[in-house]
């Protein structure tokens, strides 16, 4: 018997022994091994992710640009209230 979620139920399915229970198989089979593929990609991704840079051209400079932003929103705020 095979089982599965659909729609937050749980439903079942009695397999024929041969193709259709072997095709089952390799469907369960590649899914669990797309599941560790795409942990692995979280992982590699992650630790990228992790080792790039930040983009800073030049620490003042950037300072600057970023306050000027925020001023530029608080003002906004502060006038549409």
């Amino acid at each position: 018997m095979y089982t599965a979620k659909h729609k937050g139920k749980t439903v079942g399915k009695h397999l024929k022994v041969g193709p259709e229970l072997e095709k089952y198989r390799r469907e369960v089979n590649n899914y669990h091994r797309f599941q560790r593929l795409f942990s692995e990609f979280v992982s590699v991704n992650e630790k990228i992710c992790e080792m790039s840079p930040l983009p800073y051209k030049n620490d003042t400079l950037q300072k600057d640009e970023i306050k000027k932003k925020s001023l530029r929103k608080s003002k906004t705020k502060s006038v549409k209230k």
